[in-house]
């Protein structure tokens, strides 16, 4: 699965929405899931099935890396979005 979700060219969550439905399947069977997914991506999916069960790798479309102040500000984005809690 990894790299599959990743690419965001679509929509918001890009290709990560085509994806929701398998994942869904794979965490409810008990499974961890480990998901390389740009920022969006891993929006699509705390906003669509929660974050429990789900270990984001996040790749930047940047050259940079985010500082981590911009670190922190993208997890409590995600904290806050998460439907799961």
């Amino acid at each position: 699965m990894t790299g599959s979700a990743s690419s965001g060219t679509r929509s918001p969550g890009g290709r990560a929405r085509e994806w929701l439905p398998l994942l869904k399947r794979i965490r409810d069977g008990g499974k961890l899931c480990q998901l390389f997914v740009t920022p969006e991506g891993a929006r699509a999916i705390v906003r669509n099935l929660g974050g429990h069960g789900f270990f984001f790798v996040i790749h930047h479309a940047g050259d940079e890396s985010l500082d981590p102040a911009q670190a922190q500000a993208f997890l409590k984005t995600l904290e806050e979005e998460d439907i799961s809690q």
